[in-house]
């Protein structure tokens, strides 16, 4: 695979802004920031595109599911109101009240629908719609969804580390490349100053040689001059030239590397957590009251990194086709790269000089046959055959140092030549092309095979994530219950029965309106006390019922502040049951009936 990664995405067809196709032929922008702005070239612009269309494809995804959800609730809420303004005598329901039970039948379309207590209301029909249940294939492949998601999300932190790894040590490649070259410009820098030091020994035995010997010594010193001169000239032109050439470094892409490697790493955590928090802690989040909208906000935020993971990897994938490219050719992709880093201004500030593309060749492609000019050393092997020429004339001063009181100054001229000499030989063989050339080719192959490989399961994990968790959103699918009973107050059981009719499934959205019907009918009151509570309230209240007064007034502190002035109030039905069994009795004080809950209290 890591072998042919880079060829794959090299092969994908390009097209600009406006769909038309495009070569894949590798294109340096001038600026990396570049790459981002609208009027660019075609090339740059097909770039743009592998980001841009996977991100509107997401940004449809999610407009598509946005309108439908708000269609759908909009039906919804239509088919409630609706009904809740027609009578409620349809047969696809019913609600009896008959003693101590009651009967709902309900229609369901494969769900559930479970009436349950609802202590917060205080009168009205004895319960309320609870949310739909998962059936058990649902709930395990949401289960295996996520955990599937979780592994990926771990093995993709473990890609983007290695990814991260293998770019620092590109880089780190990248900027060692280029050591041996810096070696010959500073063997260069040693050679000009040498020469420039024998140059002012040749000044210095003209000044200080002995009167008798100006006629031997002079001439051998004007001799050495000029061709000491020329080399040196010829040395400060090849370090005017080998300073313009500049491979770049590689700390402009630092801080885009940073951006994106890490950039997918926070928020591939980011999903983690939150996926492992909105499968585990599920059952224990929905039994908080107070925090009703904590899935709403959960769901939220994980839409929000899945999309902000999504444009990451696109803009990733879309820079991994860029280098891609770039790896079809590398040396022609180093080229352009140094040819906009060391552009001539004296020739416009574009290109390259001629001298100077000369040289990058020669490195680049170290073709023996097609690229075997190399202007360095022509301009070194030209400064060591003129200082080999002057090897004889040097060495035949040395005779007439002692004699002519020019001994250090004569010592000190030899010094410089051989060590010159010696510098020359070794700029020779560092400018040789089979060094640097090794280096630029291992840099290109780790980006372009192991680079490239780590760079595309990165991405990739990132985008089979995001599928993963919008399948497991699809993973929905509830179960349908025949009959079951819930909630029990006052010794008061209420049956939920769910129609099985298939023909009436249409009306499956209807149920929150049959809901309301229910609840408007009033057919039967919720209770929320019993006859313990009732009994309790009458025993407060025997002692005052002599004073109806003052028996109005502890009934009205009752539904207050309750038993105490700074305990719970009481629920108003309970008081007001037990105001009127206490008032019965004291009308009714000759009769002998005895109210069942004044037993033992009268």
């Amino acid at each position: 695979m890591s072998a042919t990664t880079w060829k794959l995405l090299h092969n994908l067809p390009h097209v600009d802004h406006t769909f038309s196709a495009v070569d894949n032929d590798f294109v340096c922008p001038s600026d990396i920031d570049e790459i981002w702005s609208w009027n660019i070239s075609s090339y740059q612009q097909s770039i743009q595109m592998f980001a841009f269309v996977p991100i509107g494809i997401f940004m449809i995804y999610l407009l598509l599911m946005t309108c439908l959800t708000l269609c759908c609730r909009c039906r919804k809420r239509s088919r409630s109101l609706s009904r809740q303004r027609a009578p409620s005598n349809d047969n696809r329901y019913s609600i009896n009240s008959g003693g101590d039970n009651f009967n709902a039948q309900l229609l369901a379309d494969n769900s559930v629908h479970r009436v349950d207590s609802d202590p917060e209301a205080e009168n009205g029909v004895y319960g309320v719609l609870d949310h739909r249940r998962l059936t058990m294939c649902a709930k395990l492949s949401r289960i295996a969804l996520s955990v599937v998601s979780i592994c990926i999300i771990l093995c993709a932190l473990y890609v983007g580390y290695r990814l991260d790894r293998t770019v620092a040590d590109v880089q780190t490649s990248w900027d060692a490349s280029y050591e041996p070259y810096d070696e010959c410009v500073a063997y260069g820098s040693t050679i000009e100053l040498l020469l420039t030091s024998a140059l002012t020994q040749c000044d210095n035995i003209n000044a200080h040689v002995a009167s008798d010997c100006q006629s031997t010594v002079q001439p051998i010193i004007a001799s050495i001059e000029p061709d000491l001169r020329q080399s040196l000239h010829t040395m400060q032109t090849y370090l005017d030239d080998a300073s313009k050439v500049s491979w770049g470094s590689s700390a402009d892409i630092d801080r885009y590397r940073k951006y994106l490697i890490y950039a997918g790493i926070v928020i591939l955590s980011l999903i983690a957590v939150m996926v492992a928090m909105s499968t585990l802690c599920v059952r224990a989040w929905a039994t908080l009251k107070r925090c009703v909208c904590c899935h709403t906000l959960l769901a939220m935020a994980l839409s929000v990194a899945m999309f902000v993971s999504w444009t990451v990897a696109s803009y990733q994938f879309a820079l991994s086709v860029q280098v891609s490219d770039a790896c079809a050719d590398p040396p022609n992709a180093i080229l352009q790269g140094v040819n906009l880093t060391v552009a001539d201004s004296s020739i416009g500030g574009e290109h390259l000089s001629a001298s100077t593309l000369e040289i990058v060749e020669y490195y680049v492609y170290c073709d023996a046959q097609q690229y075997a000019y190399n202007p360095l050393l022509n301009y070194t092997r030209n400064a060591y055959a003129q200082l080999v020429a002057l090897n004889a004339t040097v060495y035949g001063l040395a005779p007439y140092a002692e004699d002519c009181n020019v001994q250090n100054e004569s010592a000190i001229l030899l010094r410089d030549y051989n060590h010159s000499l010696t510098q020359l030989v070794g700029v020779i063989d560092a400018l040789q092309c089979e060094r640097i050339h090794a280096s630029l080719t291992s840099v290109t192959n780790d980006m372009c095979v192991d680079g490239i490989q780590w760079w595309f399961l990165f991405y990739a994990a990132q985008c089979l994530v995001i599928l993963l968790l919008v399948l497991r959103g699809y993973c929905v699918c509830t179960t349908k219950v025949e009959q079951f009973r819930v909630g029990e107050a006052n010794h008061n059981h209420y049956n939920v029965v769910v129609d099985n009719d298939d023909a009436a499934s249409e009306h499956s959205d209807d149920r929150d309106a049959i809901i309301a019907d229910a609840r408007r009918s009033r057919a039967v009151s919720r209770p929320s006390f019993n006859d313990n509570d009732v009994r309790k309230c009458i025993k407060f209240l025997l002692p005052f019922m002599d004073n109806e007064t003052v028996l109005d007034q502890k009934a009205q502190s009752l539904q207050r502040s309750g038993f105490n002035r700074s305990g719970q109030p009481l629920n108003a039905e309970l008081v007001r049951r037990a105001l009127s069994i206490v008032k019965n009795y004291k009308a009714n004080s000759d009769s002998h009936f005895v109210h069942p809950l004044l037993k033992d209290l009268v």
